[in-house]
């Protein structure tokens, strides 16, 4: 919390190259801080919610060792005003709630490097219209994209195994069909919970359980 609420600090922020450590809330809702945020080489670790609320960022580089090691925190980047987002090839997971309430994001491109969307990771991302799920992808946490409610539609990979609790919840706008892969046994409590307009799911051949409110408020034709 070194920095924390500095509302004062504006313009770009420039860390030095022997930084080895960015710790918890270090900036955390330094609104003011703009233009890119670059890490240098040396940076070993960033805790959690680091950067959370600095809406003032236009873009930050992802492409950094920290990412690729999974040397990040939780909430690192929530609250962000960014309206694109893509992650580059070394990505294995996204993170704990990373970008959770970045209102204005629009696009997401994932890696298909990934093999995991960690718990609330685009919670309450209320803008976004376009994400694609790679097909390395097996884990798609609790509350992924719980709230995306101008999500129109999803394709769940094949190779998906687990779909956590409320993971689409509230996505209002998903209409039409979704399958759920055939390697999904557990369709977890409030996982499609508010789908209103989503009026076909199509169950894939291993699921054996269907946990409480699973479906809550959905109209199923």
């Amino acid at each position: 919390s070194a920095f924390y609420n500095c509302t004062g600090l504006t313009g770009e922020l420039h860390l030095p190259d022997s930084l080895q450590s960015i710790g918890y809330e270090a900036f955390a809702l330094c609104s003011g801080l703009t233009g890119r945020l670059v890490f240098p080489d040396a940076l070993e670790t960033i805790d959690n919610e680091a950067f959370a609320g600095c809406s003032g960022f236009s873009d930050v580089d992802l492409h950094h060792q920290v990412f690729y090691q999974n040397n990040f925190g939780y909430a690192v980047f929530v609250y962000w005003s960014m309206e694109s987002l893509e992650l580059p090839e070394g990505w294995t997971t996204t993170g704990k709630y990373t970008f959770k309430g970045c209102g204005n994001l629009r696009t997401v491109h994932l890696p298909e490097s990934l093999t995991k969307i960690d718990c609330d990771c685009f919670q309450e991302c209320s803008s976004l219209t376009d994400v694609n799920i790679p097909e390395n992808v097996t884990i798609i946490e609790s509350g992924a994209f719980d709230g995306c409610s101008s999500l129109t539609s999803l394709e769940l990979p094949a190779n998906l195994s687990q779909l956590g609790g409320y993971a689409l919840r509230n996505c209002t706008s998903l209409a039409g069909e979704l399958v759920v892969p055939d390697r999904v046994e557990l369709i977890q409590q409030l996982t499609f919970a508010g789908c209103t307009n989503l009026n076909q799911i199509v169950l894939g051949s291993s699921v054996n359980t269907i946990n409480d409110n699973a479906f809550k408020d959905m109209v199923i034709a």
